[in-house]
């Protein structure tokens, strides 16, 4: 997986993939992180892996590519900032 996020707003880094998990730390808007997994929450709300911690994809641009062959290409902006950050 060779996937980046780079993250809109300020935001919450979660224990785990959905809210209901513990603020582990923040992400300051503007910055690049590698990922080193992805998850969707029961909602359908996709969660990236940060370093020890998980922030919410509708926060964040995504580039990269999801495996090691390069079989699938993302390009994904996120559009839903309306929402309050870190929930």
């Amino acid at each position: 997986m060779s996937l980046k996020v780079v993250v809109n707003s300020d935001l919450n880094i979660r224990s785990g993939s959905g809210t209901e998990n513990d603020i582990i730390g923040s992400a300051p808007s503007g910055c690049s992180y590698d990922v080193s997994g992805v998850k969707k929450d029961g909602g359908g709300t996709t969660w990236y892996k940060i370093g020890d911690g998980w922030v919410c994809g509708s926060y964040c641009n995504v580039s990269g590519t999801e495996d090691a062959s390069g079989n699938s290409t993302v390009n994904q902006v996120a559009t839903d900032v309306s929402a309050t950050v870190g929930q």
